[in-house]
């Protein structure tokens, strides 16, 4: 175990250290380049190339070179994965290495005393006629530096902590595993395999079994494996194992206590055997990304002719996803006994196509696994869910893979090694690569060296780690000479952050934005992107200075602001080029008309802005929703039909998000998600919103119907079904307009035509005067006279996101200025004044926040803003004694730490457990903001305490980068004045969010006092309970039954067939027909009871489980309906015509059931035909209809109404 008390410097030793100092004559020889660089001394006994890690290492290493995954391949052959045994240090060593950390700690010190920003040269804005702003800005690395030299870069090995106790083994058995690597079976396989054992023990076999599958997946895909050459075999082998582990698993007899677990089995078929198009397919990018990194060409990064898919193709899009489970302690007596990190077990879930990010670029998607944690779990049990993660190490196939960051509620972790020996044997794994792998402290090195980072403060540092994690695109590479520094725009003393008016944004070149629109294929050139690049975060617009728009290499502008990590010069010469990339994460893409939410409402009630208003929009909102949708009469009624679901769910943009394969946000295929859909969602790096790839609307590709409600009715409508005519499609519209009623009342989305939520970013020219703002679309909006415009003129409204205290919205004056139409799309702000407007505005900065502007009159005149404290303060910013009176700061900076602890283990130890810590800070944010919603009912919007409480919320919400955390003290003295008090249903409490009943049983208003004015969300509550009421009265009137539910269209394939075949037995040559129809009655009975059995199943009936597992259940009873067809022995019926007897015999029959168990409803059905045999069904329906013609799904997906084409004539 490593030493966890080191012995501390002595006076005598820091008396050495400094005489050394003083004798060195430190001296910074590139006093003029910029201060993001750092050159040690060539008089240091350190060369410039040593890290971090090679100072806390052992003394006299062996040197080798380490490569990137997709640098070039290495002229020596690689070595052999190291054996990770930590080295004993004699007390001289040690003293030692203390030294070099001293040493390296003070030059570091001394450097940035020695900064110089008056040795930056002017670069000027363009002359429009006006005065401009002088910039100045400087390389970040020079050109003497940006030339490559050979480097030998020394590595470590990381000390084994504690033995076998430290290791977590996820789906593993050493034989399993060792069989496995005899077989040289690919990735994918092998976690195919694990994730069956990790998922139900029922499905673990016997070392025969295992073998057996083995050699059928060989030979099954030898031919695979010699087209391949150097890859041992494909990925996409893993589509096998399901149907092998099948095959084994019916041979065995029949056991107690198994009963029923093929059934478990055939539900899991779904996530591993689904038929996908390649675009989505995750095991042909598992095989991209392994031929990217054997022939180390960097195409994995993207941008690179040498790309396995193509110039565009970058790697680190799929996800190998983990979940947390946490055992049920009082049902097992034994976990009972154990710690608390014994309570939680990882199992694997299925591979899928996600965003990629920096890191899953860098190392490839297999060595990175995302462990995904219940929000229940992380309040519950936040920190054991650390220690559980904290020191640990997580064995998979062999590799060992160990936690680098958590953001939100998921756990990332990279793989760091193999199988250590002398824990287990485990024979080699030389057929999955291994170049370029690194250790975590290897890993600190790249992503966040330490000793270039080192005043910073821990919790800083470890904050700055999740933006390695960002989902991004590569877009372009930059020459290193072409990423320039440029100072920030200070106002006033500087003593605060407010008074910095450029904060997180930066400029960019012309050509920048034009490689970005090729990328993207965009329609306008981007004016302004939100990217990363090295360590630099943030916001980028197009650069002033024609001159520099007019260079042909891509060129960066960095501001001061927006550098997050310092990494050293040789870092960008040496390194791969995935920090001389630019992550793309967005562009600007306004969104308009925007949504008012439930805190923006509340602001703006206190601000003047009258009830009767928002209840006016509110009801003009839900009667044109509620009018699109239950309008069935007319011409054209079912394409006008189809084209209100489309654009009302937002299916287009559903559509592109899946087909842009995690990729959607960076083409503005996402910002659907707007601020109603942030209010419950407090993530640390704002400009990162979860993104979970939804893929409710694809088709099932056995069945045909998508798992989506809306895509679902847009199906039924283009096959010719209409609601006054099919039931079943009828009631799923019905659902429909109930459920969008709802999202509308519970979010309060009142929708302001005349409103914008965009980028918001500083007036690049200064021509902006205080209080002013300038918006110009790329697309026109109509004004109330008629007239339309696309620049926005007058009085406006600003806030964004969080909108807790009155100063949150501000009043502003928009104006008209010609010389800033180079900037259309985002919303720009003056860059004079006493402070940055954006800081008014809860506290924004410029490197991502959107704001929402509105400019409805009606709403403009009536708010009054809210007025500035003395000394230009605003009701956000907290008193001087804030932090002190109630958060407790962690000021060590990583070099006080590093003078202090100098073990190598116990340095890593802690830095992990800092990197782990958002688990266990996060709950206090939710918990803060539920605090001021109940403030806001019980003592009133503006009451010193509601302010209070606003302002904790914001700090918290900010507070790890910055080391504050709440005292535990204030924390519970607020639980406990807080926790008494429940919200009403209006605002999310007494389970007012998910009550079924919402919509039927009354609610007794809050207690308020009688000095208070009324809530204007309640009153809102209150009136759309009351029009959600009145619709579904009109949905279930009679006169709107849908008609008959017996379609003779779709019984006439089964009748039909039936009568051909009585009409050939009387004439005697009937009998063979008789029988096919007889065995395919037999074939959709057979299935229809396994239906009913899961559907009706006690612990989990269909219609209570997530829309995810009843499309796994439901496919899986169509997957192998229709596999039993296909082992039909018919002789007389063709395929085709036997499927169509098949799903019209499944229809009738379901009339049938239906009606034998309940005979007070005749004529009636489910959903189950539809469910298993939708695409032959349609088929049906629609070849019924005149002119109909056949079309592919791919066309179908694609295909749009246009609006022209629904318009009233």
């Amino acid at each position: 175990m490593a030493n966890l008390n080191p012995r501390p410097l002595t006076p005598e030793a820091i008396q050495r250290l400094h005489a050394k100092m003083r004798s060195r004559h430190w001296q910074d020889p590139t006093s003029e380049s910029s201060s993001l660089v750092v050159v040690v001394p060539p008089q240091s006994p350190v060369s410039p190339q040593d890290t971090f890690s090679t100072l806390i290492s052992g003394v006299g290493e062996e040197s080798a070179q380490t490569h990137s995954p997709y640098a070039s391949p290495p002229s020596t052959p690689p070595r052999a994965p190291r054996q990770r045994q930590q080295k004993s240090l004699t007390p001289a060593e040690r003293a030692k290495r203390r030294e070099k950390i001293e040493i390296f700690l003070e030059a570091d010190h001394e450097r940035q005393q020695q900064a110089e920003p008056s040795s930056l040269p002017v670069i000027k804005a363009p002359n429009f006629g006006l005065p401009s702003k002088s910039y100045k800005s400087t390389p970040i690395l020079t050109a003497e530096s940006a030339t490559p030299q050979p480097t030998t870069k020394r590595t470590f090995s990381l000390p084994i902590l504690g033995g076998s106790d430290d290791y977590r083994f996820i789906g593993f058995d050493s034989q399993v595993q060792a069989l496995m690597n005899c077989y040289r079976l690919p990735w994918a396989v092998q976690y195919e395999v694990s994730r069956y054992r990790s998922q139900n023990t029922a499905f673990c076999f016997s070392l025969n079994e295992y073998n057996e599958i083995f050699e059928k997946l060989c030979q099954i895909h030898q031919a695979v494996r010699t087209k391949h050459g150097q890859l041992d075999g494909s990925n996409i082998e893993a589509r096998q194992v399901f149907s092998l582990i099948r095959s084994i698993y019916r041979k065995r007899p029949p056991s107690k206590g198994h009963e029923g677990k093929e059934s478990q089995l055939d539900s899991m078929e779904l996530r591993i055997d689904v038929s996908q198009i390649d675009a989505k397919d995750p095991y042909v990018e598992l095989d991209f990304e392994e031929k990217a990194i054997l022939a180390g060409s960097g195409a994995g990064l993207g941008l690179s002719p040498d790309s396995p898919d193509g110039p565009e193709w970058y790697g680190g899009r799929v996800a190998q996803c983990v979940t947390l489970v946490e055992h049920p302690k009082k049902k097992n007596p034994v976990l009972a006994q154990k710690p608390n990190e014994d309570l939680f077990t990882l199992v694997l879930m299925k591979h899928k196509i996600a965003p990629s990010t920096r890191v899953s670029r860098m190392f490839g998607s297999r060595r990175i696994l995302q462990c995904s944690i219940s929000k229940k779990v992380v309040k519950k049990r936040s920190e054991a869910l650390r220690n559980f993660f904290w020191g640990k190490r997580f064995v998979l196939n062999g590799r060992v893979f160990e936690a680098i960051c958590a953001k939100d509620e998921t756990v990332y972790m990279l793989e760091t090694g193999d199988y250590i020996e002398g824990v287990m044997q485990v024979p080699t794994l030389d057929h999955i690569s291994n170049n370029g792998r690194m250790t975590m402290g290897e890993f600190f090195d790249w992503h966040n060296p330490i000793i270039f980072n080192s005043r910073q403060t821990i919790s800083k540092w470890s904050a700055r780690f999740s933006l390695g994690f960002s989902r991004s695109i590569p877009a372009c590479r930059f020459d290193p000479r072409n990423i320039l520094e440029m100072q920030d725009i200070r106002n006033g003393a500087g003593l605060h952050d407010w008074e910095v008016m450029t904060d997180g944004c930066g400029f960019m070149n012309r050509e920048v934005a034009l490689q970005v629109q090729r990328m993207l294929d965009l329609k306008h050139l981007p004016t302004a992107i939100q990217a990363r690049v090295g360590g630099v975060k943030g916001m980028f617009m197009l650069h002033p200075s024609l001159a520099e728009n007019a260079l042909s290499q891509p060129r960066l502008w960095c501001r001061s602001s927006q550098i997050k990590i310092r990494h050293g010069q040789h870092f960008f010469v040496t390194s791969s080029h995935s920090q001389l990339t630019l992550d793309l994460l967005r562009c600007a893409h306004p969104k308009m008309p925007a949504n008012l939410s439930r805190e923006l409402i509340s602001c703006l009630d206190n601000g003047g802005v009258t009830a009767d208003l928002f209840e006016q929009i509110l009801i003009e909102t839900l009667e044109q929703k509620f009018t699109q949708l239950a309008t069935w009469d007319g011409k054209d009624a079912r394409v006008r039909l189809w084209h209100a679901v489309f654009d009302l769910e937002h299916v287009l943009q559903g559509r592109l998000r899946r087909e842009t394969a995690g990729a959607s946000r960076a083409w503005g295929y996402g910002e659907a998600l707007d601020i109603t859909e942030l209010e419950f969602s407090f993530d640390s790096d704002d400009e990162d919103e979860t993104e979970e790839m939804s893929v409710s609307g694809d088709p099932e590709q056995t069945s045909g119907l998508p798992a989506g409600l809306a895509e679902q009715v847009l199906h039924f409508l283009m096959q010719g079904f209409h609601p006054n005519e099919a039931p079943i499609l009828k009631e799923k519209l019905d659902k429909l307009i109930l459920r969008i009623v709802q999202e509308y009342v519970k979010k309060y989305r009142l929708v302001l035509e005349r409103s914008v939520e965009a980028f918001a970013l500083p007036d690049p020219l200064g021509v902006l005067e205080p209080g002013q703002v300038y918006f110009r679309g790329t697309t026109s909006w109509q004004n109330r006279d008629g007239s339309w415009s696309d620049t926005l003129l007058g009085d406006v409204l600003a806030t964004r996101h969080p909108c807790k205290v009155a100063s949150d919205v501000q009043k502003f004056v928009a104006v008209d200025c010609p010389e800033l139409r180079e900037w259309p799309d985002v919303v720009l702000f003056s860059t004079k004044g006493a402070r940055s407007p954006l800081s008014l505005l809860g506290g924004g900065d410029y490197d991502g926040d959107t704001v929402v502007v509105i400019f409805e009159p009606e709403i403009v005149n009536a708010f009054r803003n809210a007025p500035l404290l003395p000394n230009g303060l605003c009701q956000g910013d907290p008193a001087p004694d804030f932090i002190e009176k109630y958060f407790d700061k962690s000021v060590q900076r990583l070099d006080q730490f590093l003078r202090v602890e100098s073990d190598h283990g116990v340095i890593l130890k802690i830095l992990q457990k800092m990197l782990l810590a958002p688990l266990v800070n996060q709950n206090t944010v939710g918990m803060y903001s539920t605090m001021h919603e109940k403030a806001c009912l019980e003592y009133g919007y503006n009451d010193p305490k509601t302010i209070i409480l606003a302002q904790k919320f914001c700090q918290c919400l900010d507070g790890v980068k910055a080391g504050l955390t709440i005292k535990p003290s204030v924390k519970n003295e607020d639980k406990k004045l807080f926790d008494s008090i429940s919200l009403p249903k209006s605002r999310g409490g007494q389970q007012g969010f998910t009550d079924e009943s919402w919509m039927v049983s009354p609610r007794k208003r809050a207690t308020k006092s009688s000095s208070l004015p009324p809530d204007v969300i309640e009153r809102l509550w209150d009136m759309g309970q009351t029009k959600a009421i009145e619709y579904r009265k009109i949905l279930s009137d009679p006169e709107r039954k849908g008609g008959r539910y017996n379609d003779p269209v779709l019984c006439e394939p089964y009748e039909s067939a039936c009568a051909r075949a009585k009409a050939l037995m009387s004439i005697g040559i009937g009998e063979a027909m008789k029988e096919d129809i007889e065995e395919i009655e037999a074939t959709v009975d057979w299935i229809r009871d396994e239906y009913d059995e899961r559907v009706e199943q006690k612990k989990y009936p269909l219609k209570q489980l997530a829309w995810k597992e009843r499309r796994e259940v439901i496919n899986s009873v169509a997957t192998e309906l229709k596999a039993s067809l296909e082992a039909l022995d018919i002789t007389v019926l063709s395929k085709l015509e036997a499927e169509r007897v098949a799903a019209s015999y499944a229809y009738v029959s379901d009339m049938r059931r239906y009606n034998r168990t309940h005979p007070k409803w005749q004529d009636k059905g489910t959903d189950f035909p539809f469910n298993v045999m939708f695409r032959e069904l349609a088929n049906i329906k629609a070849q019924s209809k005149p002119h109909a013609i056949a079309i592919t799904e791919d066309f179908s997906m694609r295909l749009v109404v246009h609006s022209s084409f629904v318009r009233k004539h």
